[in-house]
């Protein structure tokens, strides 16, 4: 009986030990290595972000975890990144939503013109349950996860001429994403959409394939869009983010600690990169105004307007909810 009761208390006191020893583990950071692919230049924001989580987790994991970024469209287009980070060929993404695009399209208004009213308004509807439902498809679709998501300022028009009003992109070749639905909302505007990917954009307007493009003030800036363009146009027309994405499969086999080190320098670098897109905004737009005209008299009200049909259509076809449901929030 004595043998059988030191038998039981040994057996408890190895599981207690090999309890506290597992749990001990879980507690450490993980020495990682984490790939970063980005299809903008060094000097636009989502890299400058990438550049702020790499110093934040580094220091935060004494090198435990190291960052390297693969910048400037290395790896490819924000297409070719997407299905990288979403099989494994790299962890992380810092970028715009392509993967919700290719995952979760039905919700794709989030990075649609004429949507939202300003990044306040975004913010309300990305964090409501609308947003959460966005986030679960591309998860279960994509196997990419959105760790933080980071102002990039609103989006205007690169050309040759001004573009104010409807009937000055009547027939215009306006370069935009590889989206269906930008293709209807601007060709319902009247332009002549040619869609092209991020990182052949400069040389398109360079030779012609395309006359004009839009963006926020970062990528018209980082792209050096105003070497080949004569005009920026201030048309305000859709609020841009951007996020940072993580291959699902891999973050979730991280420890605890070491995923909750990774999101908290995630959301500090979002943090950073939005404060430095409210500071300097205004001043990039500036920049550009040295070698191009800034043109503020665009009539964005007759642009909305004639927008209106086409985004109508997507609402009642395409996308979840409603507008008058994102409206409202």
């Amino acid at each position: 009986m004595l043998k059988k009761n030191r038998l039981t208390i040994f057996l408890a006191v190895a599981f207690l030990f090999i309890s506290a020893t597992n749990n001990h583990a879980a507690g450490d950071i993980q020495k990682v290595n984490i790939g970063i692919a980005s299809a903008f230049e060094s000097t636009h924001v989502q890299v400058k972000a990438a550049e702020e989580f790499k110093k934040l987790v580094e220091s935060a994991s004494n090198k435990k975890i190291t960052v390297q970024i693969h910048a400037g469209g290395v790896l490819g287009g924000e297409d070719q990144i997407t299905e990288l980070v979403s099989t494994g060929g790299v962890e992380m993404m810092s970028g715009g939503f392509i993967p919700l695009r290719t995952f979760a399209d039905d919700f794709f208004f989030f990075e649609s013109p004429y949507i939202f009213k300003d990044w306040e308004h975004f913010k309300r509807v990305w964090n409501s349950s609308i947003g959460e439902n966005a986030r679960k498809k591309i998860i279960k679709n994509g196997n990419m996860e959105i760790l933080g998501l980071m102002y990039r300022g609103m989006r205007h028009f690169s050309s040759n001429f001004p573009l104010k009003v409807p009937e000055s992109l009547q027939g215009v070749r306006l370069r935009v994403p590889l989206h269906d639905s930008w293709v209807k909302i601007w060709t319902e505007v009247g332009a002549t959409t040619v869609p092209i990917p991020l990182n052949e954009l400069y040389t398109a307007l360079a030779t012609g394939a395309a006359q004009a493009s839009e963006g926020d003030a970062e990528q018209l800036f980082s792209f050096k869009l105003y070497e080949v363009q004569d005009y920026i146009s201030l048309s305000s027309h859709m609020v841009q983010t951007g996020q940072f994405y993580v291959n699902h499969l891999w973050f979730n086999n991280l420890n605890e600690a070491t995923q909750t080190l990774i999101r908290k320098a995630v959301m500090q670098a979002c943090d950073y990169a939005t404060d430095l897109v409210k500071k300097r905004e205004a001043e990039t737009i500036n920049k550009m105004g040295a070698h191009c005209k800034i043109f503020k008299d665009v009539d964005k009200k007759a642009l909305r307007e004639a927008a209106t049909p086409a985004i109508d259509k997507l609402f009642e076809k395409q996308w979840v909810y409603s507008w008058e449901e994102i409206n409202n929030l």
